[in-house]
């Protein structure tokens, strides 16, 4: 599954990234955010899939630099199936939400914007309007708390 690909990708940043006291929260916020969107074999991926890479993977990791800080990982990704409809896209992308604050700490937070973020994966109005999808980035840095973003 590509999910263990990226997991194990991710497994071996850790280290590099000096966040191994983290390990088991990375690995709990990666299964909360994908365990649905990258739950597909790696041959699956389409551009149609996700507009987060170009060759439709629903998840990205990335670089986080602060000024007078040591880099952080950073992972993007979306939550539940590419081929879900808008009313399992949005309860997958607030449960997704709600697991990812809590790895990060910021459970109040996160239920206070969870209304207005389930706004944004509302169905749309006409059929040529995609539903709007909410992408999440978590990032963890050995010197800092873990911070969560939605897009």
């Amino acid at each position: 599954m590509l999910a263990d690909d990226c997991r194990a990708q991710l497994c071996r940043l850790i280290p590099i990234f000096g966040v191994g006291r983290q390990r088991q929260a990375i690995l709990d916020a990666f299964a909360a955010l994908t365990g649905e969107s990258l739950a597909i074999e790696p041959w699956q991926r389409s551009p149609e899939r996700s507009r987060i890479n170009a060759d439709g993977t629903p998840f990205q990791i990335a670089l986080d630099l602060r000024d007078g800080m040591p880099p952080a990982l950073q992972f993007l990704g979306e939550a539940g199936r590419q081929d879900a409809s808008a009313a399992d896209r949005r309860s997958a992308s607030l449960a997704a939400l709600r697991a990812m604050a809590s790895v990060c700490g910021v459970d109040r937070e996160a239920e206070a914007v969870a209304p207005l973020l389930g706004t944004l994966v509302a169905a749309p109005r006409h059929a040529a309007v995609p539903a709007m999808l909410i992408w999440f980035a978590v990032r963890f840095g050995p010197d800092r708390p873990p911070a969560l973003t939605a897009y």
